[in-house]
């Protein structure tokens, strides 16, 4: 007969490696990791959910001063959400205009 020690022993032994790999294949199936979501485009209505229902004006005003970087197509305007992960989390980007070309 088995006590309750050796029980509870046998039970992590086994039950740990099946709950770790189901929650690893959960989390693989359900979710992008932040490198690979920082690439995706979002329109400005996503922008501004991203960036806690920012009003329309701030994030123009943000977008024409080069401070958080866009691409424009035709009308449409575009932003990575990687930039707008990084303004929130330290402020402005650098962008081209940023730089010297030489």
């Amino acid at each position: 007969m088995i006590n309750k020690s050796e029980l509870k022993d046998l039970l992590k032994e086994v039950m740990i490696p099946i709950i770790s790999e189901s929650i690893e294949k959960a989390l693989k199936a359900n979710f992008k990791r932040p490198e690979e979501t920082d690439n995706e485009w979002v329109n400005f209505k996503e922008a501004q959910k991203i960036l806690r229902d920012m009003p329309r004006g701030t994030l123009y005003a943000l977008s024409c001063k080069n401070i958080i970087p866009k691409s424009k197509r035709g009308r449409r305007v575009y932003f990575k959400k990687g930039d707008l992960y990084a303004y929130l989390n330290g402020g402005t980007i650098p962008s081209l205009t940023d730089f010297n070309f030489k």
